[in-house]
């Protein structure tokens, strides 16, 4: 519980290899379900419920209840999704908010609009994260791909990144 108090009102971007990333992200989601509702935003298409159940011994059907999963699938329905975020935090009194992937569109999106739209996700994911204190968890893994803008624009946003 000490250690969760530490990550409150923070964002933590985990970057690393698919597998490896999504298999922790979704053993986070199970284990932080018994503090709060989670909010998980899977832009990367990861949420397994096989996997959980590899992950949990136990019955997944509660740890399921607790978990609210999200499937934007471009980057304008993402940010759709994060800007409508704060009436489901509200509703739900959730304070975990976990995005699978927050790169996993910059590839849609031209070279114009990217900063914008990444920045308004992001300042919006930063805000809502002060404001609720959330324990906010993002992935990433295409970061070597990413524009130098996008990438400039995530780690200005974080309070710490590791890699996974």
């Amino acid at each position: 519980m000490a250690q969760l108090k530490q990550l409150v009102g923070k964002i933590t971007l985990l970057r690393g290899d698919n597998t490896t990333l999504f298999t922790l992200l979704m053993s986070a989601a199970a284990k932080l379900q018994k503090f709060s509702k989670v909010l998980f935003v899977d832009s990367a298409n990861c949420f397994n419920p096989y996997l959980l159940k590899k992950l949990s011994p136990r019955d997944i059907l509660p740890i399921l209840r607790n978990i609210l999963i999200a499937r934007p699938f471009n980057a304008y329905q993402l940010k759709e999704l994060v800007l409508k975020l704060e009436s489901a935090i509200q509703k739900t009194k959730s304070r975990i908010l976990i995005i699978s992937s927050i790169d996993a569109f910059h590839d849609e999106v031209n070279s114009e609009e990217s900063p914008y739209l990444f920045s308004l996700v992001l300042n919006e994911i930063q805000s809502l994260t002060r404001k609720y204190r959330l324990v906010t968890l993002i992935g990433s893994t295409k970061s070597d791909d990413a524009p130098q803008e996008v990438t400039s624009l995530v780690s200005k946003k974080i309070d710490q990144a590791y890699i996974v």
